[in-house]
């Protein structure tokens, strides 16, 4: 099932922006962990780092086998795994009050398979697209050479990952049903939601609930930068479910958790400022609410990220130099 970007945005209209009461817990100080990773923007890697990294996406795709195959049987690749995994628990992380902390463990994930499956060296990138909005064609990201190559009218027809074919098909579906990755570039979609005054906007909230709605897209009535990155890139990217199944996902999400980050680290106290519901605030994804515990997010609300084999708190990820995590944004 795959949401065209007017749809995408009648249904925020739509959806309930009361936030509930910020629970900010008893200032902590931060734990201390070694060997940090820095995450660079993608045009500050050199172009060895950004070939390496493009190396390693396709060694997830094509080099390695999918160990999620019993719950997700169209799974046939380790990248189609955190396809998988991403489909499957779409309904829960989205819309609620942990997902800004469930895709910081789920950008974590995948960027430890990139180091210690495919041997990747650096950290995970970001782009940030506030330095393309009134651009985005000539964006580095879409050079065939030294980035993710270029859209098309259907399946992408340069770059590194031309010749993929996907096995997860759109939509709630776990069987198989091979496709092609598909990009169709929206410019206009950049210029009015992709901007340094969009994400000035998000950053001038004061506390976590009002915070995580503006960067999610409920506040401003739109898609926001949330659905804005996946909408401006287009093609698999707009598929709520699998959108992950563009590789420039995991740009675009890193990008949003440089932001929570850089957020918290204006303040203490944001460190581990937290709220929202638990269950989802809208019935877009057809969520079993039934089967969520009623109230909102703490800092000890459990997380998982599937046969990906990382459970967390939420407490143990506000911290991106903590024990869990070991990552800082430059």
């Amino acid at each position: 099932m795959v949401f065209s970007n007017r749809g995408f945005i009648a249904i925020l209209f739509l959806l309930q922006v009361l936030v509930t009461s910020s629970a900010v817990l008893p200032v902590t100080k931060r734990a201390a962990c070694t060997e940090i990773l820095q995450r660079k923007e993608w045009r500050a890697l050199t172009t060895e780092e950004k070939t390496d990294y493009t190396r390693a996406v396709n060694c997830l795709q094509k080099d390695l086998k999918a160990v999620t195959s019993s719950t997700v049987p169209g799974a046939k690749t380790r990248f189609e795994d955190f396809i998988g995994v991403h489909k499957v628990q779409t309904p829960f992380v989205h819309l609620v009050g942990h997902f800004l902390p469930w895709h910081r463990l789920f950008m974590a994930a995948y960027e430890r398979s990139l180091r210690e499956e495919c041997g990747y060296k650096g950290a995970q990138p970001y782009w940030d697209y506030t330095k393309d909005s009134t651009a985005l064609l000539s964006s580095p990201v879409f050079d065939p050479t030294t980035g993710f190559g270029g859209g098309g009218s259907t399946c992408v027809t340069d770059g590194p990952f031309v010749d993929w074919v996907i096995n997860l098909p759109t939509g709630t579906s776990t069987q198989a049903a091979p496709r092609c990755l598909a990009r169709a570039l929206n410019p206009s979609l950049a210029q009015q939601w992709l901007t340094s005054s969009i994400e000035s906007q998000i950053m001038n909230n004061n506390d976590f609930g009002h915070f995580t709605l503006a960067l999610e897209g409920d506040a401003f009535g739109g898609m926001g930068i949330h659905g804005g990155g996946h909408f401006a890139v287009g093609g698999s990217a707009g598929d709520v479910y699998t959108s992950n199944t563009e590789p420039l996902f995991y740009l675009h999400h890193t990008n949003m958790d440089r932001i929570w980050a850089q957020w918290q680290d204006k303040a203490t106290a944001r460190l581990t400022d937290i709220s929202g519901s638990i269950r989802p605030r809208s019935s877009f994804l057809n969520p079993n609410s039934g089967s969520l515990p009623d109230g909102n997010v703490t800092a000890a609300f459990k997380m998982d990220v599937g046969a990906l084999n990382w459970d967390v708190t939420v407490g143990d990820i506000l911290d991106t130099r903590g024990t869990e995590l070991c990552y800082e944004y430059v």
